[in-house]
């Protein structure tokens, strides 16, 4: 999700078969990632959104206690919200 690969990520929510709590290992998870993401289109946007409705926005990261919102406030204050 880091490289705004969104269509990929959108095929993958489309099987049902993947598992977006799974952590890597630096303990992020892809909504983590995907709120560091620059959105550019109203199709990148419902991605985004799909993967937050679908996925723990207030899970924390194994190594460092945080979770997507708050690295999304601190990474892009002024952004546009979802």
């Amino acid at each position: 999700m880091s490289n705004g690969q969104f269509e990929v990520v959108k095929l993958l929510l489309d099987t049902g078969m993947c598992d977006i709590t799974r952590q890597n290992k630096t303990g992020c998870t892809v909504v983590m990632l995907a709120s560091l993401v620059q959105i550019n289109t109203e199709s990148d946007r419902q991605i985004i959104k799909r993967l937050f409705q679908l996925g723990d926005i207030n899970q924390q990261a194994s190594l460092v206690i945080t979770i997507a919102l708050s690295v999304a406030s601190f990474i892009c204050s002024d952004c546009t919200c979802v």
